[in-house]
């Protein structure tokens, strides 16, 4: 009797092993996989559907005749498989094309397509930018899984995230987060919240100081992120509104030096840093002249000696550096006189 259980057994194992895989695993790898689908006709969206992209042969999606599903690649991408099961209707009727980036002209794949739920290959097709799958009958069809498969690596171009406006006497000081994939961004600006936005510059930075608005007027700005491709959607709005009376706040009021030097060093707006190590006393002078320029006072620059980087045959070297120009400073201060212990 044991002898007969093993033997049993050892026969259900084999019978697993033999099974094809699980719908789970059977429609991964596809560049839809998870994602919604739109649906409607004429690309006028009147529901969102992932059934048929979500792995599992127990689901379906009803594709009214007359009608269809559709997905829109953010970037480029050249199409080289798909992959259908249709679980009832007839799968004769439906039709897949594509559109191109470069204009509304659509081809449909060879017919009647592969239902059977197997990867199928054909011609490829570049510069996809909506596909689409068709119901031509006049009957519903019932699909279960589709999926497309690309030829390179598949990304959404998302827009920059965490937008901060800091507000300075006709300044407005932008920063952001860096988003994946971008080689540029454009910063846009409105004075309507929500837009419409105009275009205030492209960077490659991800901060910016706007010197062209105007004391007690509330701006709004948004940012995207530009690669080859294209640009991305907007960020989070962030507003501002630059004021003669804005100071920056200090951490504690009336901060009293600790050190007798420092080393002040300037971030500029182009993304560089300017480092000199000066006595207290120039230090102080710099931020009482940056204070009194951002109140609205004072000359557009100010000059640091350079000291000890006074290369050459010079008596003395002074920098230069323009109000408008910085984004921020830091001081580090330090001791050259150490206090002796008892």
């Amino acid at each position: 009797m044991k002898k007969k259980f093993s033997l049993i057994l050892s026969f259900a194992l084999l019978f697993a092993f033999l099974l094809p895989l699980s719908s789970v695993s059977a429609y991964e790898g596809g560049v839809l996989n998870g994602k919604e689908l739109s649906y409607g006709k004429g690309y006028v969206t009147e529901d969102t559907t992932s059934l048929v992209t979500d792995n599992e042969d127990s689901t379906m999606f009803k594709l009214d005749p007359g009608k269809q599903i559709w997905f829109e690649f953010k970037i480029p991408v050249q199409l080289i498989a798909y992959q259908l099961k249709v679980a009832s209707g007839d799968a004769t009727k439906l039709g897949m094309g594509y559109s191109r980036y470069s204009g509304a002209h659509y081809t449909y794949f060879s017919t009647p397509l592969v239902a059977d739920g197997n990867k199928t290959y054909g011609n490829s097709y570049n510069d996809v930018h909506f596909f689409k799958l068709v119901n031509s009958g006049t009957s519903p069809v019932y699909i279960s899984e589709f999926d497309v498969f690309i030829n390179s690596e598949y990304y959404e171009l998302t827009p920059p995230t965490n937008l901060v406006a800091t507000p300075g006497n006709s300044l407005a000081k932008l920063k952001w987060d860096q988003s994946e994939h971008s080689t540029l961004y454009n910063l846009y600006r409105s004075e309507t919240k929500g837009g419409p936005y105009k275009l205030v510059t492209s960077t490659s930075a991800t901060y910016y100081s706007d010197s062209t608005v105007t004391n007690d007027i509330t701006y709004y700005y948004v940012v995207t992120s530009i690669d080859k491709n294209g640009e991305s959607s907007y960020s989070n709005e962030a507003l501002v509104t630059p004021s003669i009376n804005t100071n920056t706040p200090e951490p504690e009021p009336n901060p009293q030096p600790s050190g007798d030097r420092a080393i002040l060093t300037i971030t500029m707006t182009n993304g560089s840093e300017k480092e000199f190590d000066l006595s207290m006393s120039e230090v102080n002078s710099f931020i009482n002249w940056y204070d009194a320029k951002e109140a609205g006072t004072g000359p557009a620059k100010y000059g640091i000696d350079k000291h000890s980087n006074n290369k050459g045959p010079f008596s003395k070297r002074v920098e230069y550096v323009i109000f408008k120009n910085i984004l921020s400073f830091e001081v580090d201060e330090y001791n050259t006189v150490t206090t002796p212990t008892k």
